[in-house]
């Protein structure tokens, strides 16, 4: 099953980048490492899966083809949005936009002198603009719930003594992170039925639902 999956993998893929190439003539989907596309295939064909077996819709699991249907779709869900944001939104001018502040961020928290600097600067350049005494500096932290637990939070969102520099930048990427994982793009996947019969996926299913009881 490995053999073939490594197959399909790099079938599907083959298929996904020639149809986005005619929305996306410009862009480069020469990848580096191609093990990544059967990890791709294998997460998205697990999960389904599970979602399917855990799924409390008895009812529509008696429809005749109902798995079925349901786990290709899942697949081209997962892997279509997957796929659309690693070699298209990360190729994008907002994508490299989100990285120089997201560079700038990690490299300011670990160069105190630069930070400094640039804060010392920050602020005289806003004394300059203004002709009112005591200014507030500050910046507000955005808060962004998805973010909550994601490992963006865990690893970025570091008070760094309320700097305005370093809150800003914090700003600026989450929101363009926000806005880059929300971007909708269409289905590039072919017809997975040619792909993945009906005997496979009830196989899978049945496996892992003797695994689950």
């Amino acid at each position: 099953m490995e053999n073939n999956l490594d197959k399909t993998a790099f079938e599907l893929f083959r298929q996904w980048t020639k149809n986005a190439s005619i929305d996306y003539p410009d862009l480069n989907f020469t990848i580096i490492d191609e093990r990544i596309l059967l990890k791709d295939l294998k997460n998205a064909l697990r999960d389904a899966i599970n979602t399917l077996v855990k799924s409390e819709k008895a009812n529509q699991r008696s429809i005749q083809g109902y798995d079925y249907g349901f786990v290709l779709g899942f697949i081209i869900g997962n892997i279509n949005t997957n796929w659309a944001f690693e070699y298209i939104t990360k190729q994008s001018n907002e994508f490299r936009s989100f990285m120089v502040n997201k560079t700038l961020y990690e490299y300011l928290k670990y160069d105190a002198n630069s930070l400094l600097k640039i804060k010392t600067l920050y602020e005289r350049m806003y004394e300059n603009t203004l002709n009112i005494q005591d200014l507030d500096y500050s910046l507000p932290k955005i808060t962004i719930k998805e973010f909550e637990t994601a490992e963006l939070q865990a690893n970025d969102f570091i008070d760094m003594d309320q700097n305005p520099v370093m809150i800003y930048l914090k700003n600026q990427f989450s929101n363009q992170l926000f806005n880059l994982i929300h971007i909708k793009t269409k289905n590039y996947l072919p017809n997975l039925n040619k792909f993945f019969d009906e005997d496979f996926v009830n196989e899978l299913i049945q496996h892992a639902e003797n695994h689950e009881n």
